[in-house]
Formats: structure tokens, sequence, C-alpha cells
């Protein structure tokens, strides 16, 4: 989570020799712990997918609204645009539901062959 907060940081625009240092720590800490990196909730597939279709809806013209006006061949092209972008979410879902979540999660996270399973 914390290198993906720092590629966020560097889009949004703020490079700064410190985040290379941040980076370069963060890795000697996973390499001399040899920490295990926790199972991400079995939900997380499903709520990432939820935010991205909720994502899409918020492209339609009747959404970007609020934010001006969207000139007729933009909007045209935004919902049409959004409206594909929204099939392919909807039918990612269906194909999860088709899966067992913990089957999704268990190829998400390889497991560790030095974790003590005591």
């Amino acid at each position: 989570m914390m290198q993906k907060l720092i590629a966020q940081v560097r889009e949004l625009g703020f490079n700064s020799e410190l985040l290379i240092e941040l980076e370069a720590d963060l890795a000697r800490i996973d390499e001399e712990v040899e920490a295990i990196r926790p199972v991400p909730p079995r939900y997380q597939v499903r709520a990432s997918l939820a935010e991205l279709l909720l994502l899409t809806y918020e492209m339609r013209p009747r959404a970007l609204k609020a934010y001006g006006e969207v000139a007729e061949d933009n909007a045209r092209y935004l919902e049409q645009k959004s409206a594909r972008l929204t099939e392919l979410v909807q039918l990612a879902l269906d194909q999860l539901e088709g899966q067992s979540e913990q089957e999704v999660s268990d190829r998400a996270v390889p497991e560790d062959p030095r974790r003590d399973r005591r």
C-alpha cells in the first residue's frame, strides 16, 4: 500500500529524492524482515470491481454536468464509452460470482513456503 501511495504522489506531480529514499528503505525492510504480506480481505476483489463500476457511471455526461456543460460530441462519445466500460465491469462481476472468492484470493497471494504453519 505504501508503494501505491508513493506512486500516486508522483502521479500528482510531486517527485523528490526523498521518495526514492523512502522506496529504498521500504525495499530494505522487505528484504531484511522477509515479511509475509497479509492476505487481502476475501471481499476485496468484489469491492474493487464495485468501485470500478461506480466510476463508469461517473463518466457519463449526466454525472459530469456537475462540473459544467459537456459538448454534444463529447457527451455522445462518453456515453458510448462509459456504457461499454460499465458492461465490461458488470461482466467481470458476473464472472467473479461464478468463482469462489477464496479461489480468487488464493491466486492473488502466493503461499510463502517459509511461513511457519504452527
